[in-house]
């Protein structure tokens, strides 16, 4: 059967691809798993190329032409749950390749960079060329990791068609306009480079990023150095011109696109090195600028950065400020350039992210300040943006972000899974000063916000802190109810009259230490605010059914509220009014007429283990159905409608 599937692929190819007399031969195409091929079929030139399984084998940073069939693209950061192959296609960044132009498993797929700004990428991306999908194709780059498997990054030159695509050159952008081929529609306000995934020697490469030789052909290439002061591997990125060939010599490297307004303090912060300065500063500099793309042409502004390392192999910590560029979307450029191939001063990069140096365990206080009073509250949903909060990020381990908007659930989200496997991380997800001065200690003052997870909430995985300001206080923990399993949204109220007359910070903290999983935590709709009198609510005259609807989820309490048990709640709009079984005893519904069958007018209270559940669950208590009960309880979302969240003591009303 396969010599039958390799024929026919043949005659495709024959008829259809390698129709000019200067484009490869056919040849027979096996498949293979990641790293497990065959022993190799084709020697890697154009007239010879890889197939599949030999260009997984061969992952040795050589550069080679591979033969495969365009099955799909990555549309997000990994291949395992952002491989797609089928339409809608959003990422022109890369394709994925494979032996069988029908594949749909990732793992017997190559992912092939292309690089921004390219004929390579112009002619093959499946975002602009849909008709692509399924065409075979013969690609020429590096045989490399890409997405954490095998790869094929910084591709030359294509034939797809019978057409040669690019020249088999350095993949260099050609638009004079724009010549780093920078494109600032995606946008990554906590962007971070670490360096941990580098290959040793060879041109760094991630996504999102910029690494662009202008003049000369050196590029920025990743390195390790044994540090035997700290017994660990040290992984930056160099620029040099040394053993390079001709006099001029220009590269860059540059972050993703940012807005500055949406930046901790408007700063990127990156540590620098530099080896040979006393030699040859007179003709090799790096200079840091910060980009902009006005009307499709970069525009550069240098950015004066105190403190440029002059001592051979010393580490130091720099920040670059860029609060003159408030308003602003754009990119910070790292341009090294020189003069000489043979006097060359080398400048290395590390630990490149959105925000101000590190400066101890904990986010400074410092930055943009909010007003909370009586009659103005402060509010962040998520729903597309950070907005005013900001991100400290403690630890990525390879990640380029924990913290992320999810503008389809409209929330941030806390991940920390990466190429099905978690990654060691903790990142804080850090509000502005929020100034209290003026709330009074009998004011009403809340925090809430709504969570959801696919596990049960673990206080040492979510955590919510918050720090006195105004007192030079410490971070401290708040206590608050983790969230269930299943992604259950939960409204969470929290009363801060501990904290009127002051300023106070918050933080999100997301901590994962687990390799073999990580848990997915989402945020939306934080507001701090003073919550308004409502009438009622005591023992003596406790609110009704319909007078907590009406509220939706705008004070929190606790309330007295009455209302007969009419039922149990499956979802917002399933109830159970009868034969309730074992696993329907976790809730119950309460209405203001005991025939109530209509949901809207409903409110579902939630059963928190212990007294509560086993006095007042139906499937041990069916006497309870019809009676007139007061539940003292907070007010919050319970299956995104109005509930009783966290009832702390009932009574049966005659």
């Amino acid at each position: 059967m396969k010599k039958i599937l390799n024929a026919l692929f043949l005659t495709i190819i024959t008829l259809v691809t390698f129709s000019c007399s200067d484009v490869p031969a056919p040849y027979d195409i096996n498949g293979g798993g990641n790293g497990e091929g065959p022993a190799l079929t084709g020697d890697g030139t154009k007239e010879n190329p890889y197939d599949i399984a030999s260009a997984m084998t061969k992952q040795d940073n050589s550069e080679a032409w591979v033969m495969g069939y365009i099955v799909g693209c990555i549309n997000d950061k990994s291949i395992s749950t952002d491989a797609v192959f089928a339409p809608p296609f959003t990422n022109a960044a890369n394709i994925l390749i494979a032996a069988d132009a029908d594949e749909t498993d990732y793992k017997k797929c190559i992912p092939v960079q292309l690089v921004s700004q390219t004929d390579v990428r112009a002619a093959l991306n499946l975002v602009d060329n849909g008709g692509n999908l399924g065409k075979a194709v013969v690609i020429k780059g590096q045989l490399t990791k890409y997405f954490g498997v095998a790869g094929l990054k910084s591709p030359t030159a294509a034939v797809l068609d019978g057409k040669d695509i690019g020249d088999g050159g350095d993949p260099e952008p050609g638009d004079k306009d724009n010549p780093l081929g920078l494109d600032d529609s995606k946008k990554n306000n906590t962007f971070s480079a670490d360096f941990e995934d580098l290959v040793a020697n060879s041109d760094y490469e991630l996504e999102g990023w910029y690494n662009v030789a202008v003049e000369g052909g050196r590029r920025w290439q990743g390195k390790t150095f044994n540090n035997t002061t700290t017994g660990k591997t040290d992984k930056y990125i160099q620029a040099t011109s040394y053993g390079g060939t001709g006099e001029k010599f220009e590269c860059w490297f540059a972050t993703p696109a940012f807005e500055v307004d949406q930046v901790k303090d408007k700063k990127v912060s990156f540590d620098c090195a530099v080896y040979n300065y006393a030699t040859a500063s007179a003709n090799s500099k790096l200079e840091v600028y910060f980009l902009q793309l006005v009307d499709g042409k970069m525009v550069s502004t240098a950015i004066n950065v105190a403190g440029m390392p002059t001592t051979d192999n010393t580490w130091v910590s720099l920040t670059a400020d860029l609060s003159a560029q408030a308003g602003k979307t754009g990119f910070v450029g790292f341009k090294y350039t020189s003069t000489s191939s043979s006097e060359a001063l080398s400048y290395r990069l590390d630990n490149i992210k959105a925000g101000p140096a590190e400066g101890g365990e904990d986010p400074d206080p410092s930055g943009e300040t909010v007003v909370v009073t009586k009659d103005q509250s402060y509010e962040e949903t998520f729903a597309s943006a950070f907005g005013k909060f900001t991100i400290d990020n403690k630890e990525l381990g390879g990640l380029e972000a924990v913290w992320t908007i999810d503008a389809s659930y409209k929330c941030a989200i806390a991940s920390a899974f990466k190429d099905a496997a978690g990654i060691v991380a903790e990142s804080w997800l850090v509000s502005p000063i929020i100034d209290m001065t003026s709330i009074l200690s009998t004011d009403d003052i809340n925090l809430s916000f709504t969570q959801m997870s696919q596990k049960q909430g673990d206080a040492n995985e979510y955590m919510l802190k918050i720090k006195n300001v105004s007192d030079n206080g410490a971070w401290e923990n708040l206590t608050f109810e983790q969230p269930e399993a299943g992604f259950k949204a939960m409204l969470v109220n929290i009363k801060l009259q501990v904290y009127a007359g002051k300023k106070i910070q918050l933080a999100f903290v997301y901590k994962n230490a687990k390799t073999d999983s990580a848990p997915k935590w989402e945020i939306q709709n934080v507001k701090i605010g003073v919550t308004p009198g409502v009438p009622g609510g005591t023992e003596d005259d406790p609110l009704t059914c319909a007078e907590v609807i009406a509220l939706n989820n705008t004070a929190a309490g606790p309330y007295y509220v009455k209302g007969y048990i009419i039922g149990f709640a499956s979802s917002a709009t399933s109830f159970v009014f009868s034969n309730f079984t074992d696993k329907q005893n976790t809730n119950i519904v309460i209405a203001d007429s005991k025939t109530e069958t209509e949901t809207t007018k409903c409110v579902i209270v939630k059963l928190p283990n212990g007294d509560m559940r086993s006095g007042l669950n139906l499937y041990n208590n069916p006497t309870n159905l019809g009676k007139l009960v007061s539940i003292k309880s907070t007010l919050g979302a319970y299956f995104k409608v109005p509930g009783l969240t966290n009832p702390t003591e009932y009574k049966f009303v005659e």
